[in-house]
This record gives C-alpha cells, sequence and structure tokens, in this order.
C-alpha cells in the first residue's frame, strides 16, 4: 500500500511541476503601460505589430534582451517566450540571440 501511494504522489508531482513549466500556475494582472511609452502601429513580415508599446535602447557590452527588459519592469511580467516573439516582430525578424553592443534596438514594453 505504500509503494502505491508512493507511485501516485511521484505521478502528481511530476504532472505538477510539467503543467507549471509548460502552461504556468500563476496569472499576471494587467499591467498599465509606463510613462513615455511610445504606441506604434506598423506592418513587419506578415504580422502586424499594432499599439506595441516600445522603447529604443542601445544595448551595452554583456546585456541580452531579457535583462534589458527586466531592468526596465524590475521583474519580468511576461512568458519568456512572450518577450523574445515580441522583440523579433518589433525588430523586423532579428533573432534575440544575434543582438550586438553597440546598437540600438526596440524593446518591448508591458
Amino acid at each position: 500500500m505504500k509503494r502505491l501511494g508512493a507511485i501516485v504522489l511521484v505521478v502528481v508531482i511530476l504532472y505538477t511541476v510539467y503543467y507549471d513549466l509548460s502552461v504556468g500556475s500563476l496569472s499576471l494582472p494587467s499591467l498599465p503601460s509606463p510613462a513615455g511609452a511610445e504606441e506604434t502601429s506598423e506592418q513587419v513580415g506578415a504580422v502586424e505589430v499594432s499599439g506595441q508599446p516600445y522603447e529604443e535602447i542601445k544595448v551595452e557590452r554583456g546585456e541580452t534582451v531579457l535583462t534589458i527588459v527586466e531592468d526596465a519592469h524590475q521583474s519580468i511580467p511576461v512568458p519568456i517566450e512572450r518577450i523574445v516573439r515580441d522583440f523579433e516582430e518589433l525588430n523586423e525578424g532579428l533573432k534575440a540571440e544575434e543582438i550586438q553592443a553597440g546598437e540600438t534596438y526596440r524593446f518591448p514594453l508591458y
């Protein structure tokens, strides 16, 4: 009986971890747009970026897309996949891994 209970417990824990990592269990409230955020409406490839607030920031050595967004918000307010997708849409398909120090890019604001 103990063995069956242990197996059920392990299955529940594994499912909980899987669900939390793939879907998430916390729903973030809708955050107001920061002051000074620019509103854009442009066509980028086949994806229309409409109303996505952004800020143009010059990248310093050692910074990544995630560190810049985290600095702008004091934490990461949305899933990482969304930050990367929004960054790529705002920067005409440029991959987040390909940013270079000294260049200016558009970073999404949430």
